[in-house]
């Protein structure tokens, strides 16, 4: 009982932070940024570059920038290493509210400091010394500008503010600061199947959440950080028509600015597999020339699907799997009999033609299970022509 009554205390506070945006920005006055140089891209076009060079002129000196965003987009900063000092930039909208504030590392190098989604506007950014001693403190500082929709727009972390996503688009953000969430919004208009797609980070833990439109968790995924950083498949679930959240967020005690994309794809209910198909007599009928999607529930999980070729003929069987997957696949005849087994290569999420097969009138079937992978809620989708 009080196992329950802690779990609910802690939905109540995690759907609260996400409606109401509990963490507070640091703001400066914007009387700081009466001075502020505007920085000059190379270009107007979808991608462009500015680079700045200067000097602080002590430890308490800091130069103010202005950039102009005249559509959606990102930012992202990289700033050159100095051997004795850190340099801090940090990233601020129009009111004089903070986004995120990054230091370099002692060093000689360039360094990658962080990215950020935006909506159109005009930002500033603050470039400044930490700790240093002495005067005349060089800096370099590259910025590149990209415009497009499929970036979230900052600040995204309510659900009043979330970012609008349109279902089978690419989105690209960033893991915040302030161990807020990002957050995504979606609607659908059918009952069907909704599979999340995100990268895993090679150093921190990423969450992964999906919410309806009440505050109540649906699904729910913890990924440790991965050497490869793939773009996988996250869960796949069943919705009907309605409006629904995802969230993105670290590991609250890593200080770190986590690139990742998502793709939340949705899948009609009449091409997705209906469970139990694990036996012949329940195998899913299916026609010839439509995609259709499976999911293996567990690693013994099979699922059976039946299909009727009407006169002799050539058919292929096509099949995409998700990355470090491996299928077993077996074309069964009605009396029983194997006539093909299928072992197929390491998944890389394009279309793959497994065999070609010649068949003579009447109904086939194919089993399909897992060979290698998590066997959780794995995904794929296969045609047969």
């Amino acid at each position: 009982m009080l196992k329950k009554i802690l779990a609910l205390i802690i939905a109540l506070c995690l759907f609260l932070m996400l409606n109401t945006g509990l963490i507070s920005a640091e703001t400066m006055s914007t009387n700081a940024f009466n001075n502020a140089i505007p920085l000059k891209f190379d270009s107007t076009d979808e991608l462009s570059e500015a680079k700045t060079i200067g000097t602080l002129e002590n430890q308490d000196d800091a130069k103010f920038y202005e950039i102009n965003m005249e559509q959606n987009g990102e930012l992202y900063f990289v700033m050159q290493q100095n051997l004795s000092v850190e340099i801090g930039v940090t990233l601020y909208d129009a009111s004089g509210e903070k986004f995120e504030t990054y230091y370099t590392a002692l060093g000689d190098k360039e360094q990658n400091l962080f990215g950020q989604g935006l909506v159109k506007g005009t930002y500033y950014i603050k470039i400044f010394s930490n700790k240093s001693v002495g005067v005349m403190i060089p800096f370099q500082l590259d910025v590149t500008r990209f415009y497009g929709d499929n970036v979230e727009s900052e600040r995204n972390n309510t659900f009043e503010t979330a970012t609008q996503m349109k279902l089978g688009q690419y989105y690209l953000g960033y893991t915040d600061q302030d161990n807020t969430d990002d957050i995504y919004r979606f609607t659908t208009s059918k009952n069907g199947f909704v599979n999340l797609k995100g990268s895993l980070s090679q150093t921190s833990k990423i969450t992964y959440r999906l919410f309806d439109d009440k505050g109540t968790i649906l699904e729910e995924r913890f990924l440790e950080p991965t050497i490869t950083n793939n773009f996988s498949s996250i869960f796949t679930i069943h919705l009907l028509p309605g409006t629904y959240y995802i969230s993105v967020s670290k590991d609250s005690s890593d200080f770190s600015n986590e690139k990742y994309e998502i793709q939340p794809l949705f899948i009609e209910s009449n091409q997705f597999e209906k469970e139990a198909n694990n036996l012949i007599k329940q195998a899913n009928p299916v026609s010839l020339n439509t995609i259709y999607y499976g999911l293996i529930n567990h690693k013994t999980d099979k699922d059976l699907y039946k299909f009727y070729v009407g006169n002799t003929k050539n058919v292929s069987l096509n099949f995409i799997r998700n990355e470090n997957t491996i299928f077993n696949l077996k074309v069964i005849n009605s009396k029983g009999k194997i006539i093909k087994t299928i072992l197929t290569k390491k998944g890389d999420e394009v279309f793959t033609k497994l065999a070609d097969l010649r068949l003579a009138k009447g109904t086939y079937y194919v089993d399909v299970t897992l060979k290698t992978g998590t066997g959780n809620n794995t995904l794929y989708n296969f045609s047969i022509k």
